[in-house]
């Protein structure tokens, strides 16, 4: 659904997996090929900013938590 709603604002790259996809369902070229890896190398690096981001902000205990909290 977000990939509908979303695809003539941002073109839908949400992960590499839909980067991909795209790639291959559009215009395959060679001169698209920079393009696809930039978008999958800038997505690995906002993963880890992330990550770094909530370790910092979570703290330690609970940003590696991935399961619920048991209330």
């Amino acid at each position: 659904m977000a990939i509908v709603l979303t695809y003539k604002i941002t073109g839908s790259h949400f992960n590499a997996g839909v980067s991909l996809a795209i790639f291959l369902i559009g215009d395959i070229s060679k001169k698209n090929v920079p393009i696809l890896f930039t978008y999958i190398v800038a997505q690995i690096v906002g993963v880890y900013f992330g990550m770094t981001f909530s370790y910092f902000v979570l703290g330690h205990e609970k940003s590696l938590i991935l399961h619920p909290p048991a209330d």
